[in-house]
């Protein structure tokens, strides 16, 4: 989860008389995932752009393949010719013995496992999201050198979405799990609602807040993860 916004301020609503104390946070994806590269390469291709939906196993991006290709072809062409000596020699057996047989099937089991080692290092070059959601940043350009473990992409799922906030400990009596806080967000005037799902147990004695955690149903997608928001809190 990315760093929360720790910043209280206080806001008129109505005129006169009355302040509601506000929390800025960050809406964030339940589901937010950093997808990482699996091997060292050069980005051969990127397939979709920031903002865009996928769907669960897709594949974001691919690094340069070539190498690989061939190291795999081979293997594969190895693999086949030890298995056709086995099975050639399973034919005639009456004129081997069992522990040639064996040998031979050895070899065939040794170049099979070669093989499936080769592929596997092949789907290395693929960057794929396990998730379906909307990519909220693309950190690789095409062309790059990159190493294992680098970022390529962040997916977020949009339709549920989270708020964290750390809110000071006087509120701690009105934060309840289960009730509903209106927010708004950078983007629009609109407010929408929020329900609490966790409240902290322990008081950060530096800063005097609870850490609270909302929940956001964004099923009809109105909302842009990634958005700064002004929750409005129990006074």
């Amino acid at each position: 989860m990315k760093k929360n916004i720790l910043t209280l301020i206080f806001l008129w609503l109505w005129p006169f008389s009355t302040f509601a104390i506000t929390a800025i946070g960050l809406l964030e994806g339940e589901n937010d995932l950093v997808l990482k590269t699996r091997s060292q390469g050069i980005v051969k291709e990127i397939y979709f752009e920031e903002g865009k939906h996928v769907l669960a196993n897709t594949v974001i991006a691919k690094m340069d393949d070539k190498r690989e290709i061939v190291e795999t072809e081979l293997a594969e062409h190895e693999m086949k010719s030890a298995l056709a000596d086995f099975q050639n020699s399973q034919k005639l057996k009456k004129f081997l013995s069992q522990d040639e047989l064996n040998k031979k099937n050895e070899v065939y089991l040794k170049k099979k496992s070669v093989y499936e080692l080769k592929l596997l290092d092949l789907e290395t070059k693929k960057i794929t999201t396990p998730i379906a959601g909307v990519i909220a940043r693309i950190f690789i350009k095409v062309g790059e050198n990159i190493s294992s473990g680098e970022k390529v992409s962040e997916v977020v799922s949009p339709e549920k979405l989270l708020i964290e906030l750390d809110v000071d400990a006087h509120l701690l009596g009105e934060l309840k799990v289960g009730k509903s806080l209106p927010f708004s967000t950078e983007l629009d005037k609109q407010r929408y609602l929020a329900e609490i799902f966790f409240v902290g147990e322990i008081l950060d004695k530096a800063s005097g807040t609870i850490h609270v955690k909302l929940k956001v149903d964004n099923s009809k997608n109105l909302l842009k993860p990634g958005s700064m928001v002004k929750v409005s809190l129990p006074d």
